[in-house]
């Protein structure tokens, strides 16, 4: 196993014992990682811990025998079998950083059906403000470019 960079909401946490990557798994030491996002860490039976959320007294995932392990005494946890009961999302780096933030709960993109958010942008040219008013409840295509 390899330790790695913890990177919690886009702030670098040097905190020890590092998480640790073995293949396309991470493991995070369960009691300080659980204590960084608002949960805990339980026994929850004979040998066998939980991730609990810490505002929600219902919610505790419970660990299986392959998602928990002891490293040099520490409880390690593999962070795919409770991230996202508890709302969280990671994705690990090829540098060897895991990154791990909360999942949003607002809905992102529009259904069918629903009624499209006005847009004002500036006119190419002239930069006066054109007004999507005019399409709404119409078919319509918006071509849009950026440069950077």
């Amino acid at each position: 196993m390899k330790e790695l960079t913890l990177v919690l909401e886009g702030h670098q946490q040097t905190h020890s014992p590092a998480p640790m990557r073995e293949g396309d798994q991470a493991w995070v030491p369960l009691e300080l990682f659980a204590g960084l996002v608002g949960c805990s860490a339980k026994l929850i039976g004979d040998d066998r811990w939980g991730v609990c959320r810490d505002d929600d007294e219902e919610l505790c995932v419970p660990l299986g025998d392959g998602d928990q392990r002891q490293v040099n005494g520490t409880l390690f946890g593999r962070l795919a079998a409770f991230c996202d009961a508890v709302g969280l999302q990671w994705f690990l780096c090829d540098d060897d950083i895991l990154q791990v933030g909360r999942l949003s709960e607002s809905v992102v993109g529009l259904g069918v059906g629903d009624r499209p958010p006005r847009i004002q942008l500036p006119e190419d040219g002239s930069g006066d403000l054109v007004s999507s008013d005019h399409v709404i409840g119409k078919p319509a295509v918006f071509y849009m470019w950026a440069s950077w």
